[in-house]
């Protein structure tokens, strides 16, 4: 009688659709390394380096960091004209509370980096801060007696060239934020909220049930995606360099919220959003 030929056993132990989830675990590893070594050899912001436009992000919606900031001072009118002329979805930019309930633009809130003089935005009404100029920043000599803005003054350019107003709330009291809401509602400008202080964006949505909201974070925790969704309609943006959360944009679109992705600064990382489905990215240099 003929022997049974023995069957040789994998000695790999992978079934075949086992062998191609790994193979596409790998090459999207390789994928993202290699994104974070970008990071590294791409010129720096200071460098005013921006990705030509025929190298766009295609459907991805570009949000300009501080308003054009490679080509003028960032968080400055100069900057945000310059975004509405490139064509913009949306601006970004920051906003302190004045010691006289006015809301400055500026990203820090001790003004000493941007700024002919130093101490917090707090300490001083707005009037008193236009008594400084803006001193730093991307092709500062071509700007003279370049003053502070004021939220109404950024949201009034934002109308003119129809870019949403993206505000990020960094200092102020709670109650004032009814000011903010109420000027954005007269402005008549499409605009969003977003904040790291999680406390004025809930205090933000129980004055307002309508307006876009979004949850800053550098990482999320295990229950960042259940808290904006309990506390009512509150997206996420996080920052690209949490690799790992862009594997979560799918569960946050699932929870019907809406999800963004911040600082993108090189096609290769904007491509790496739009292959996880991202809708919109902040830019320090990207072009639409």
């Amino acid at each position: 009688m003929a022997k049974r030929k023995k069957t040789k056993k994998r000695k790999d132990g992978f079934s075949g659709k086992k062998k191609i989830v790994l193979t596409f675990f790998i090459i999207l590893a390789v994928i993202v390394s290699t994104a974070a070594v970008m990071r590294y050899v791409m010129p720096t912001e200071s460098s005013q380096y921006i990705v030509p436009s025929e190298n766009s992000a295609g459907k991805l919606y570009l949000t300009a960091h501080r308003g054009l900031s490679a080509v003028a001072p960032e968080n400055t009118l100069p900057a945000f004209e310059a975004a509405g002329e490139a064509g913009y979805f949306a601006c970004e930019f920051d906003i302190h509370e004045t010691k006289d309930g006015k809301w400055a633009v500026m990203h820090n809130e001790d003004i000493a980096d941007m700024t002919d003089f130093s101490g917090n935005i707090s300490l001083y009404t707005y009037d008193e801060l236009l008594n400084f100029n803006i001193d730093s920043g991307s092709n500062i000599k071509g700007y003279t007696s370049l003053k502070i803005p004021e939220l109404s003054e950024v949201l009034t350019v934002c109308k003119l060239y129809s870019m949403r107003a993206c505000i990020e709330i960094k200092s102020g009291r709670e109650e004032s934020l009814d000011g903010v809401l109420k000027m954005i509602k007269d402005s008549g400008v499409d605009a969003e909220i977003i904040s790291f202080n999680f406390d004025y964006l809930t205090y933000i949505r129980q004055k307002d049930s309508d307006i876009r909201l979004m949850y800053l974070v550098s990482g999320m925790d295990k229950d960042t995606i259940s808290k904006c969704k309990d506390a009512g309609n509150i997206g996420v943006a996080f920052r690209f360099n949490a690799f790992g959360d862009l594997f979560k944009v799918k569960k946050i679109k699932e929870a019907g919220l809406d999800c963004s992705v911040w600082t993108v600064d090189s096609i290769f990382e904007a491509d790496i959003c739009r292959l996880f489905k991202v809708d919109r990215i902040t830019t320090n240099r990207i072009l639409p």
